[in-house]
């Protein structure tokens, strides 16, 4: 088949069966698309998995709990010339059907006006994505598909024979229809899943097996992949090796997540291989082991996804879990020096020096890998919301940077996005939206008209109100009008959901949430400080002068500007701004805690800003803080960029006041270190890093590189092609971001010792 031939393997198998249950057609698009989609065997011979390359040949998919469609894709299958045109027929009314199912094309007619007002002034928008969970990988990994199987059919007979007790009790000339007899379904769908998961990793073991004689590589390699692949198809791992393979081959399956808690699941058979051999089969030295998981990590290197991987941490009873593997993914993810896998080190009263100077050591590479995540503050905040001890103390990170916990939970992370800043901007002009020219929220009051900064507050905090409310409203109605949206391999791994008979997208998981990021808090609090300074307390301008700056995105009034520019700042350990940036994150956090979430749980808020604080900066005009209209906002919970000139220590301490204890999820903190400031300063600032743990901090994003070098990038890029920088909540190479986002990662002030 050539590489370039448009597939629609997922759209003939979703509408082949005679059944109109969504999670039997999602199933059996799956497995036509396993059976089917090309497999690739390259000179990676310890891991292989490419199946992000025979995805992007699909026209439809199904990715991320939702469906898709490719049109560039569709166009270009309905002109290939070996389908007839009656096929072709078939193909474009299936389509038309299938987009029917794509939430894109109608979650828009879900939403009242104000909803969509709301949205489209980018105060609080629903993003219609539904990614990142954690998953349970030790279901399968330690079961086998077959054991799996079985443990579904048990479940499916237990279902139906507690049916049929029901039956006999019923008159005789009822009838039971069982076309609705939806949980029969449920277990079908997972059982045609596996099967189709099954199929495909076999079809690597036939295609090894094709090249052997070949005169490519080895013939014993062939051999050896082939073996691993027939084994894992339906067993438990019987090697390391064995394990990473069967891992990798889940992880394609999930969409490319996130690989949950590493060092954990894997532990045993990395410990197993190492020291006694796993059934039989020969010792795995440490060596062999780091090359095995350096093939996969290469592997996560091709499809270019933000795969996180949390290593560290405690066990679910207490005790610390750092190992040797612990150390090995340390090893090995420094010394390839890629991007990936998005690290994340829990770091708890347990770990030694050692540990830190590990991760100190990884850090000097300017990989800005791992990112650092303080136990402590997690746990107790997973505590305060509900989660038991047990499943507090495993929890895991996923996407970028989301706390989930392994199997147990869909939080729908990243679903929904809040801007405060934008909401100040509805307060400054009475909830009137100036780029859109409609009136979005309430009409809170002329500013000019207010005579304490306390009237001001309360107008903001009624707008913010009021975004919430829609922004909220909105999540909701995406997250129910995926009920349908079964998402077959997500629903496998997490057990809980077999247990019930309940898809995890309609609330199957023990913990259910919707966790939005909130975008822009720096900002609101600078500005905020800014009026109370300047318009109430000093004086020094009306708020009718600074309107019309604001309006004018300050040409005309640059002396306004560079009043707003020396109000004090957050990040830089000063009362009134760091104590403002604390109250209104504390105020828009519990707004949303008060939100009951679609399937249980509430809406959980977060600052995991991705890149979201350059692409909502467009809808937010001029700033108090001095900030232009439409320009990118600060970046996740840090200063506003360039705006701490105090020192490391005193970002760190502004940093320790936010309300912690009101999250689910993560507040990042990115930090950028030239290169010879981190190596002369090096264990100064970890310490300082340790300290700021100790006195409440929530979690370290450390990017050491030189400004020098970045901009340097930008004018000869070739020259840079694995040069790395922590973004928001991920790494990238960072000749392939935006020019935009090169330009605010430089604009990040380069912290002082």
């Amino acid at each position: 088949m050539k590489a370039n031939r448009k597939t629609a393997y997922y759209l003939q198998g979703f509408y082949s069966p005679d059944c109109d249950d969504p999670g039997i057609r999602e199933a059996c698009g799956r497995k036509m698309l396993y059976e089917n989609m090309p497999v690739f065997i390259d000179d990676n011979l310890l891991i292989a998995g490419r199946l992000n390359i025979g995805l992007q040949n699909e026209i439809v998919s199904n990715q991320v709990s939702s469906h898709h469609y490719n049109q560039e894709n569709i166009d270009a299958f309905l002109l290939q010339d070996d389908i007839d045109e009656k096929s072709k027929e078939i193909i474009r009314n299936q389509i038309d059907e299938f987009k029917k199912t794509c939430l894109f094309e109608f979650r828009h007619t879900l939403a009242n006006e104000e909803e969509l007002l709301v949205e489209e002034s980018g105060a609080a928008r629903a993003q219609g994505y539904n990614g990142h969970f954690g998953y349970d990988f030790g279901f399968i990994l330690n079961n086998g598909f077959e054991k799996v199987k079985s443990i579904i059919q048990k479940y499916a007979e237990e279902y139906q024979g507690n049916q049929n007790n029901k039956e006999n009790q019923t008159k005789k000339n009822q009838i039971v229809n069982k076309k609705t007899d939806r949980k029969s379904d449920f277990y079908q769908a997972l059982l045609i899943t596996v099967e189709g998961m099954q199929q495909y990793i076999r079809r690597h073991a036939e295609k090894a097996e094709s090249l052997i004689g070949a005169g490519q590589y080895d013939d014993n390699e062939f051999k050896t992949l082939s073996a691993v692949c027939r084994n894992i198809a339906d067993n438990k791992p019987s090697s390391f090796r064995e394990a990473v393979q069967l891992q990798w081959f889940l992880m394609m399956f999930t969409d490319y997540d996130s690989f949950g808690r590493y060092d954990q699941y894997m532990r045993c058979f990395y410990e197993d291989g190492i020291n006694t051999g796993i059934a039989g089969n020969k010792h795995t030295t440490r060596e062999e082991a780091k090359d095995i998981f350096k093939a996969m990590l290469l592997r996560v290197d091709e499809c270019g996804a933000i795969l996180n991987m949390t290593i560290g941490g405690i066990t679910p009873t207490g005790e610390d879990a750092v190992n040797d593997l612990t150390y090995l993914i340390l090893e090995a993810t420094r010394e390839l020096k890629l991007k990936g896998p998005n690290l994340c080190l829990r770091i708890n009263k347990f770990n030694t020096e050692k540990l830190w100077n590990e991760a100190g050591k990884s850090l000097s590479t300017g990989q800005a890998l791992p990112a650092l995540y303080n136990d402590e503050v997690f746990i107790n905040m997973l505590k305060n919301n509900g989660i038991t001890e047990e499943d507090a103390n495993n929890y895991t990170l996923a996407g970028c940077s989301q706390a989930v916990i392994p199997g147990k939970s869909n939080f729908n992370c990243d679903v929904g996005l809040y801007v405060p800043a934008k909401m100040l901007d509805l307060a400054l002009h009475n909830g009137f939206d100036t780029r859109t020219g409609k009136q979005v929220g309430p009409k809170t009051g002329n500013p000019a008209s207010f005579t304490s900064y306390d009237q001001f507050y309360t107008a903001y905090r009624e707008q913010m109100k009021y975004c919430v409310d829609k922004g909220t409203a909105l999540n909701d109605q995406d997250v129910r009008a995926r009920s349908n949206m079964f998402s077959t391999v997500r629903t496998l791994l997490i057990p809980e959901c077999i247990k019930k008979g309940i898809s995890v997208m309609q609330g199957g998981a023990t913990y259910n949430g919707i966790q939005g990021e909130v975008i822009g808090i720096t900002n609101t609090a600078n500005s905020l400080t800014a009026i109370k300074q300047l318009v109430f307390d000093e004086k020094k301008i009306t708020f009718n002068e600074l309107i019309r700056a604001l309006d004018t995105n300050f040409v005309g009034y640059e002396n306004i500007r560079s009043m707003l520019l020396k109000v004090p700042k957050f990040g830089n350990d000063t009362e009134e701004p760091d104590k403002i940036r604390s109250e209104i994150t504390r105020d828009i956090y519990s707004e949303l805690l008060s939100h009951e979430a679609e399937h249980g749980g509430v809406h959980w808020p977060g600052e995991v800003i991705f890149s979201y604080h350059l692409s909502e900066g467009i809808y937010v005009g001029a700033l108090p803080d001095g900030r232009y209209a439409y320009t990118v906002l600060a970046d996740s919970a840090g200063p506003t960029q360039g705006t701490d000139t105090n020192g490391l220590t005193s970002v760190l301490n502004s940093a320790a006041k936010l309300p912690f204890d009101l999250l689910c999820t993560s507040i990042n903190l990115n930090l950028k270190f030239p290169k010879t400031t981190w190596e002369e300063n090096k264990q100064k600032i970890l310490l300082a890093l340790q300290t700021y743990f100790k006195t409440g901090g929530s979690q370290l994003q450390i990017n050491v590189t030189d400004t020098k070098l970045l901009k340097d990038a930008i004018k000869n890029p070739q020259n840079h092609k694995n040069l790395i920088v922590r973004v928001g909540g991920f790494s990238a190479y960072f000749i392939h971001l935006e020019k935009d986002l090169q330009l605010e990662i430089i604009s990040r002030t380069e912290a002082m010792i």
